[in-house]
Parts: structure tokens; C-alpha cells; sequence
């Protein structure tokens, strides 16, 4: 059997590779979704809600970046987040970067519920 033969930049496996995908799926909610292509962002507005993780939340108006792969909301209402163990905070802007899961709040305002540590095991 012949091989096709690949340019020299193609590593091996990018024949079969997929297309990298976010570790978890941002739902979102709201009256309004503008693409723009130049810039590759993506703004929503208007009755904005959106889950992500065992996260929910409420904003004004959320951009996605998606060649950053990263999300800010922000806006007014000021973005709302909410926990499902009950913690609640409302920031003048979150962001969230989608290849890491890590997100980032700015005058943050609310309640966190902490638990105790798991107790070590008796040796």
C-alpha cells in the first residue's frame, strides 16, 4: 500500500486528530448572539443566562473569545453566580477560560460556603 505524503508541518497523527473541545459545555440563554468573524468573538445580551460546570449565572452581556477560548461576562445586570451548594457572588466582571476551567472575578460580593477538611484516617 502507498502512502499520500504529507507536508513536512503535518505530525503523524494530524490526519486522525479531532478538533480540540472545551472540557465542559458553556449552555447559554439570551435574546441576542452577534458572530463576528474577523475577530472571531461571539457577544450575547439581553435576558442572559447561561450554566457552566455547577455553575449558573445571570449578566448583562457575555463575549467569548474563541481564539483566547476564554469568556468574560460582564455588563448590566452585573454578572450573578451561583453554586449548587448554595454560595452566591455577584463581580463587576468573571471571566473563564474553557481550556482550563479556571475563572477569574473582580469585585466580588457574596457568600462562599467552605466545608471542613475530610478528617484523616486513624494509623
Amino acid at each position: 500500500a502507498t502512502q499520500k505524503p504529507r507536508p513536512e508541518s503535518a505530525s503523524p497523527d494530524a490526519e486522525t486528530a479531532e478538533p480540540r473541545r472545551p472540557p465542559h459545555p458553556l449552555e447559554l440563554h439570551a435574546d441576542r448572539l452577534i458572530f463576528d468573524g474577523t475577530a472571531q468573538t461571539a457577544t450575547a445580551n439581553g435576558h442572559l443566562r447561561f450554566t457552566y460546570r455547577d455553575l449558573t449565572g445571570t449578566a448583562g452581556e457575555m463575549v467569548f473569545d474563541l481564539e483566547a477560548e476564554r469568556v468574560e461576562f460582564r455588563g448590566t445586570p452585573a454578572p450573578t453566580i451561583a453554586q449548587a451548594d448554595g454560595s452566591a457572588q455577584v463581580a463587576r466582571r468573571v471571566s473563564v477560560e474553557l481550556s482550563t476551567g479556571r475563572m477569574t472575578a473582580e469585585q466580588v460580593r457574596g457568600r462562599l460556603r467552605i466545608s471542613d477538611p475530610p478528617e484523616a484516617p486513624n494509623e
